[in-house]
């Protein structure tokens, strides 16, 4: 079966946002301390991280229905490359009070 949809994990997103910022503040932490050479590079590098997207890891399905007399919600996504998994499931009857 095919995933419904690629997005990009959280957890891994938060990873990559930790990543850019340990890079940022070496970076800053360099300036006037290290040469000019060494400090433009640890900034590029920084950058270079900043830039780099991060990759649609999260495979995601999801089904929504009516089968019979029950109404179904179902969701669940995991990652390719991390432990992030996350699942929904909700069903409710469709025969209210009358």
């Amino acid at each position: 079966m095919s995933a419904n949809n690629w997005t990009t994990c959280p957890k891994c997103k938060a990873a990559h946002d930790a990543a850019v910022a340990k890079a940022m503040q070496k970076a800053q932490s360099s300036y006037g301390k290290a040469s000019q050479e060494k400090y433009a590079e640890n900034l590029r590098r920084a950058q270079t991280l900043e830039l780099t997207a991060c990759e649609d890891t999260l495979r995601e399905d999801y089904e929504i229905g009516v089968d019979g007399d029950t109404f179904a919600v179902s969701y669940c996504a995991s990652c390719d490359r991390c432990d992030f998994t996350f699942e929904f499931r909700e069903s409710r009857s469709t025969k209210g009070d009358q």
